[in-house]
């Protein structure tokens, strides 16, 4: 019986082990085994083998996972084209992408406008990346789009010709191109990428030739646009000094004119209807602005470091302007106003129209020394006047019912300041610090509430008169006010004794307290 069942066991084994074929003949099922066995090739993506000249055709082949080999011939490349570069079919099956420099060895690269009898339609993603040997580049007409990093840190590069056929121009694309000095951006272009041109500090001269156009290019973000460092704009080869943007146009885009030193003046038509976040950033040259009443909106620090500006026109029947604070002129930055009136003007007058000064507004305008503010406005707000350092006198209309933080922060040439009866509040947070030529002023009899450092650090405050309105004194108010020597309350001492006066007021609690001081009409 055991015997019988180990013969089995050989029996199964060594069917097992048959071929197919073998197992066939041993059972007298097929008489010839020569015949193949199906199969379907699954070959792998095409590789080239041999690379294409201009005299001699090419060769690519591809590989089954049996290891059966298929290959065919690549077209010659037209005469004159650099030889030895990558090209990728793409996605359509109907054109190639420059993909990498490959065998290259130029420095002057001439890119074919076709790559085995197909059109060349794009330079693909970090094609260039690091090539520091190259000097200059020739792209076909047949490209339309340069990928992300393209040509990132080619630092050799001097010199590149980009057809009107590209539309796109991709993210850091040719960032730290050192030795690029001038570029030609056509017409076509709709869209240059995140940092295209960042550290390309050595571009000094840009060409176009469509205002329009330009206008109209998406810069996705500052160092886009290749006069960021600062370089000259040519339009249709002439110096683009006194800018005319033509009628149509509608909005000045982000970024449109950043850098542009050949700018002196601009006319903007009544066509146009916005100005852009950072449109004009560093114009240096730009010494006069007219802003038509059809503009209604002016981007985030649209006119930051224009610090040659000296006049800049609102029309005043533009009633879309019933503010001027960070939002509407420079959403919390340098503003439009700052560069017009900051170092250059002395003066500058609000029109009546303005109901509000906001957050920023009038920030470090250091050449301001006098400002006429409207009784149509009735508030101050955040920072307006903060750091406006030859600013030496200012009435408060009585219109004006609150003074926000920092209004008057760090103006140090301030001497005198009237505060209306109109005034509720003084300020969240230093509305005055840092004020050290203040050397009086009068709280009037509307204010309930010193806000928290609202006097922070005014040195040369020695006396101060105070309404017995004020029911409390935030943190801070008079610290480091270390000359303030008396204090003119219009109330009597048991009202005095009842206001709320938080932490390190020392200055104040320390100074001669005059009871029942009755101002001056």
């Amino acid at each position: 019986m055991k015997k019988a069942l180990v013969l089995l066991i050989l029996s199964i084994s060594l069917a097992i082990c048959l071929t197919a074929c073998d197992w066939q003949l041993a059972f007298g099922w097929i008489i010839d085994c020569d015949e193949p066995i199906d199969h379907t090739h699954k070959f792998g993506k095409w590789s080239v083998t041999e690379r294409p000249t201009s005299t001699k055709e090419g060769l690519q082949e591809r590989i089954c996972s049996c290891g059966e080999r298929e290959s065919k011939t690549i077209a010659k490349l037209p005469a004159g084209y650099s030889v030895g570069l990558n090209y990728m079919l793409n996605e359509d099956g109907q054109s190639y992408s420059v993909s990498g420099i490959g065998d290259c060895k130029d420095r002057i690269l001439v890119i074919s406008p076709v790559y085995n009898e197909l059109p060349v339609t794009a330079i693909d993603n970090s094609a260039f990346y690091g090539r520091k040997n190259l000097s200059s580049v020739v792209i076909p007409d047949s490209v339309t789009s340069i990928g992300d990093y393209a040509f990132n840190r080619c630092t050799g590069l001097t010199d590149i010709v980009i057809p009107d056929s590209v539309t796109s121009i991709g993210d850091r694309a040719f960032w730290d191109c050192t030795s690029l000095t001038s570029i030609v951006i056509p017409d076509s272009v709709t869209s240059i990428g995140g940092f295209a041109f960042i550290g390309c500090t050595g571009l000094t001269d840009v060409y176009i030739t469509d205002i329009d156009a330009w206008c109209n290019i998406s810069f996705r973000s500052s160092d886009s646009n290749p006069m960021h460092y600062g370089a000259n704009l040519y339009l249709d080869g002439n110096l683009v000094t006194e800018l005319i943007i033509p009628e149509g146009v509608t909005s000045i885009g982000d970024y449109a004119f950043e850098g542009c030193t050949s700018l002196t003046s601009i006319m903007i038509p009544d066509s146009v209807t916005s100005i852009g976040d950072y449109a004009f950033y560093g114009c240096t040259g730009l010494t006069s602005i007219v802003i038509p009443d059809s503009v209604t909106s002016i981007g985030h620090v649209a006119f930051i470091g224009c610090t040659g500006l000296t006049s800049i026109t609102v029309d005043e029947d533009n009633t879309s302007y019933q503010s001027i604070d960070g939002n509407l002129y420079s959403k919390n930055g340098r503003t439009l106003i700052q560069y017009a009136i900051g170092k250059k003007n002395t003066s500058f007058t609000i029109p009546d129209r303005v109901k509000s000064i906001g957050e920023w507004a009038f920030r470090d305008c250091t050449g301001l020394t006098s400002i006429v503010i409207p009784d149509s406005v009735t508030s101050i707000g955040y920072g307006t006047f903060y750091s406006c350092t030859g600013l030496t006198s200012i009435v408060i209309p009585d219109s004006v019912t609150s003074i926000g933080s920092s209004a008057f922060s760090h103006c140090t040439g301030l001497t005198s300041i009237v505060i209306p009866d109109s005034v509720t509040s003084i300020g969240g947070w230093y509305a005055f610090s840092g004020c050290t030529g203040l050397t009086s002023i009068v709280i009037p009899d509307s204010v309930a509430n010193i806000g928290f450092g609202a006097f922070y650090n005014c040195t040369g405050l020695t006396s101060i008169v105070i309404h017995d309105s004020v029911r409390s004194i935030g943190n801070r108010a008079f610290e480091g006010c270390i000359n303030l020597k008396d204090v003119y309350y219009a109330g009597i001492k048991q009202k005095w004794e009842k206001i709320r006066i938080d932490d390190d007021n020392e200055c104040l609690t320390n100074a001669t307290i005059h009871y029942n001081y009755v101002p001056a009409k």
